[in-house]
């Protein structure tokens, strides 16, 4: 079953991971050491505004699909002026919006700062070695009644996978379908798991 068959299913709560698409435009900072050690900790799930300067950015290979979002970093993507307008109110209850600039007009990184309980990792399948878990998952499981009531978030078992929630039950608060109705261009949703289907391989 393909994504686009998943998502067609309005009965079923779906969990995926959210980045921008692998063919879109990459940035990187101006200063990339600078950025580091002033950030150490970037795009870990913590909140980063209150201390954050606006940083300028440039694109690695401009000869790539520019769309509404660009690669940049593990963590976070790079979204433009017209996906921040529409979505900042969503955006407060789960993320920062932090401001770059880029060929002179205003972009924005997404920190996210929402981490939520919702992995089911007994019906999970991890990723063993020796008998130990190395921090990988092969086929994701979460809990329906709690995971359906996130939009984006992190989860603490799994570093630098951003997921996000569709088939909501509040569309105003389903990213990924708003995306898909405003046009945006560049956001790519791996579905992992659905509420009636658990794992999706």
């Amino acid at each position: 079953m393909n994504s686009s068959q998943i998502l067609s299913s309005s009965n079923e709560t779906v969990v995926g991971r959210i980045r921008a698409h692998p063919e879109m435009q990459v940035l990187n900072f101006e200063d990339v050491q600078a950025f580091a050690a002033s950030y150490p900790r970037a795009f870990q799930g913590e909140p980063m505004l209150a201390s954050w300067e606006e940083q300028d950015c440039w694109i690695i290979n401009p000869l790539q699909t520019r769309g509404d979002f660009f690669n940049i970093t593990a963590g976070t993507f790079g979204l433009t002026e017209r996906v921040a307008s529409e979505f900042r109110e969503l955006f407060i209850e789960v993320a920062e919006l932090l401001p770059i600039r880029l060929e002179g007009r205003r972009h924005y990184l997404i920190n996210v700062i929402r981490t939520a309980t919702v992995f089911d990792k007994e019906r999970a399948t991890l990723r063993m070695r020796g008998g130990q878990w190395v921090g990988g998952v092969e086929r994701y499981a979460f809990r329906e009644a709690s995971v359906r009531k996130e939009t984006i978030f992190f989860i603490p078992e799994v570093f630098g996978v951003m997921f996000s929630v569709t088939n909501h039950d509040e569309p105003a608060r389903d990213f990924v379908r708003r995306c898909a109705d405003c046009g945006f261009v560049g956001l790519q949703f791996t579905p992992l798991w659905t509420s009636a289907r658990g794992p999706v391989t």
